[in-house]
């Protein structure tokens, strides 16, 4: 729920006023799907496939080469164009944060320790070799940090829409921080979030850039979208889905192979029980996920559970 002194509402009402707004009966259809505007194009979908394809080792089950986690002897690491941002195609590296953030100039250091701690410490590295690997997979580095506040919404726009995935995690993150703060001033003024959703310029333009950042995040193999998500958690104030989300997204990032996120997540849990129950929940989860694709692999990718056709018949509802 998001609150603003003594008002609150439930977010999930706040999507459903979206729908509600913008999808009147005759539009439907047209609403639900991503229109060709808003699509990544066909072209970077390909490329983005081949990049995979071209490096198995990054999204099966062998290690990727050493040499492709690797400062340059500058200390320097380089950014793979898709993930490029303008004019940043290489990213400075370092042993720690500190030793990192130091790099910056003053004026700029705060911006970044700011991401740092609003990604429950997603900067905190312990070697070059771990930036470079942040580089490799998508993750937004204090370079982009930077040059993305001389980015409107539309650049960030047009690179996802051509299969750029961090400028997509980047305007899904700037969106979840103006939807916030546009309905809580709505809120503010007495009003209502069907207000907002029907009346606001913004809104609409909100709505397709969600399809587009989803369909971004759904495509994409970069851990880094584990952290997306827990920036959602913005969106909410109820403690249980705050936590649920922040503790959903860590635990993603890890699944996709950032170790570090297992010490992020336990450092946010810390000894609040609530919290270790959804861990321990999560875990079990992605315990589950292992044994299964861990069989899947054995038997040469084949789909594990019942068949398509097969699910148990009747009506999803309670069952007497």
């Amino acid at each position: 729920m998001f609150r603003t002194g003594n008002a609150s509402f439930n977010y999930q009402a706040i999507l459903l006023g979206l729908s509600a707004a913008l999808l009147p009966a005759a539009l439907f259809a047209w609403h639900l799907r991503v229109p060709p505007s808003e699509r990544i194009s066909s072209a970077a979908v390909a490329s983005r496939q081949e990049s995979a394809d071209a490096a198995p080792a990054r999204t099966r089950s062998a290690p990727a080469p050493e040499a492709a986690f690797r400062a340059a002897a500058d200390g320097r690491v380089d950014i793979p164009p898709r993930f490029q941002l303008p004019g940043v195609a290489h990213a400075r590296s370092a042993a720690n944060l500190q030793e990192w953030v130091a790099q910056f100039p003053p004026d700029q250091q705060q911006r970044i320790l700011d991401f740092d701690e609003k990604h429950f410490g997603v900067y905190r590295v312990n070697s070059p070799e771990q930036v470079a690997w942040m580089a490799q997979n998508g993750y937004p580095l204090p370079e982009d940090v930077i040059a993305a506040e001389g980015l409107t919404d539309d650049d960030l726009r047009e690179l996802a829409r051509r299969g750029n995935d961090k400028a997509g995690f980047m305007l899904r993150e700037r969106n979840i921080e103006k939807t916030r703060q546009k309905v809580d001033a709505y809120v503010a003024q007495g009003r209502t979030q069907a207000d907002f959703w029907t009346g606001d310029p913004d809104a609409q333009q909100l709505a397709h850039d969600d399809r587009l950042t989803r369909q971004i995040i759904d495509q994409s193999n970069s851990p880094y979208k584990g952290f997306v998500q827990t920036q959602e958690a913005a969106l909410l104030s109820e403690p249980v889905g705050i936590d649920s989300t922040v503790i959903a997204g860590l635990s993603w990032a890890r699944r996709l192979g950032d170790f570090r996120a297992q010490q992020f997540m336990a450092e946010y849990v810390a000894d609040d029980p609530i919290r270790e129950a959804m861990q321990a929940v999560a875990n079990a989860v992605a315990s589950n996920h292992t044994r299964d694709f861990t069989l899947m692999q054995s038997r040469g990718c084949e789909r594990i559970g019942t068949p398509p056709g097969m699910s148990i018949p009747g009506a999803f509802a309670p069952v007497d």
